[in-house]
């Protein structure tokens, strides 16, 4: 199993119907590839957590790379895991905007796991414009 959390900004001339596009293109195909995670959202910046087999997250972020919807990409980790953080979540769309609600929904998620702190870590710091 092998993790990746990135970071990039919203390219220019990128509407909320592109964003939703993301989404369901990623709800059809991570299964197929045995892939799971998060795209959040904040105002024009996503950050996104990808877990699956370390070929097909290292694909994705190529894909992700070459996507003219993405600019200012930058990978913040990468590990290889023995679990799933989000095994029921082929990927799943949060929104901020500065609230609070996609954090605690993730620590909801992640409760006590030693293996999410650094995800937690990330997405804070994220939410909060850091």
């Amino acid at each position: 199993m092998h993790r990746l959390l990135y970071r990039s900004q919203v390219a220019d001339g990128v509407k909320a119907a592109d964003v939703f596009d993301i989404v369901a293109q990623s709800e059809r195909n991570n299964p197929k590839h045995a892939m799971t995670g998060f795209l959040l959202q904040e105002f024009d910046s996503f950050l996104q957590f990808l877990e699956g087999p370390v070929f097909a997250v290292e694909a994705l972020l190529t894909r992700i790379e070459e996507d003219p919807r993405h600019s200012n990409l930058e990978v913040l980790y990468r590990e290889d895991a023995q679990t799933r953080l989000f095994d029921e979540w082929s990927m799943k769309h949060l929104l901020s905007f500065g609230e609070r609600p996609a954090l605690e929904q993730l620590r909801n998620i992640l409760g006590t796991r030693p293996d999410g702190e650094r995800l937690l870590r990330e997405v804070e710091k994220f939410v909060s414009g850091g």
